[in-house]
């Protein structure tokens, strides 16, 4: 199961890799939606590299603080009003993704 989650992960982290890189680039992002953003980057690596070789528990726990952080940042994606609908889009199915691997989780 940790081999296939980690990979799922991968996955996940590539596509945010991909919300990062637009919300950076857009001039209506504020900086505290790109810190968010960022910040939804480092625990999606961070919940990667922790649901290696892991238990059940703790790979729940990891993806849990991920999602929780994809909250935050769909959130304030939401709030922007100056960025682009693009940009917008990428931080909502970055969220997305996230939020249907924790569903499918023992």
């Amino acid at each position: 199961m940790a081999a296939s989650i980690t990979q799922q992960l991968s996955d996940i982290e590539e596509q945010i890799d991909g919300a990062v890189a637009k919300v950076n680039s857009d001039p209506g992002a504020s900086p505290a939606l790109k810190a968010v953003v960022g910040e939804l980057h480092t625990k999606a690596r961070q919940a990667r590299d922790g649901t290696k070789a892991a238990d059940e528990r703790t790979i729940r726990d990891h993806i849990l603080v991920a999602e929780e952080a994809a909250d935050s940042a769909k959130r304030a994606a939401e709030a922007e009003s100056e960025i682009s609908e693009a940009s917008r889009q990428a931080v909502l199915e970055a969220h997305d993704a996230l939020r249907a691997l924790k569903s499918v989780l023992p």
